[in-house]
């Protein structure tokens, strides 16, 4: 099925991608304040699961608009929660290798796309 996808709408899903993952982290902080940390990674993972279901059935270019940003705050949510999980969980001698970890692979991830997205050019 196509979606008939624009310029423009890539230029909006790209942009938006940034938004919903901020509003993702402040918004698992203050579940967490509110109904612990157990609570806030099984919402964490429904909605991390809503998002691709919607992605991958949508009919139509806002659906899967909508899609993407439920997983993109899915997991900017995920990615806050699980860092003050292994906060919590972790020895003191490790907590810091825990906490960074993630951070580290997104970063790597960041450059290797960032590579070949220049060299396509």
């Amino acid at each position: 099925m196509d979606l008939k996808v624009s310029e423009v709408h890539l230029d909006v899903l790209t942009r938006s991608l940034s938004m919903f993952t901020f509003l993702g982290l402040v918004t698992a902080r203050w579940i967490s304040d509110q109904f612990g940390c157990h609570k806030t990674i099984m919402v964490a993972r429904i909605i991390y699961l809503v998002g691709p279901l919607l992605m991958g059935f949508a009919p139509c270019y806002s659906v899967f608009l909508a899609g993407c940003s439920c997983a993109t705050f899915g997991a900017g949510f995920a990615l806050m929660i699980t860092a003050m999980y292994a906060t919590e969980i972790s020895p003191l001698f490790s907590c810091g290798f825990y906490v960074s970890f993630p951070h580290m692979f997104i970063s790597f991830g960041n450059q290797v796309a960032n590579y070949f997205s220049k060299r396509r050019r």
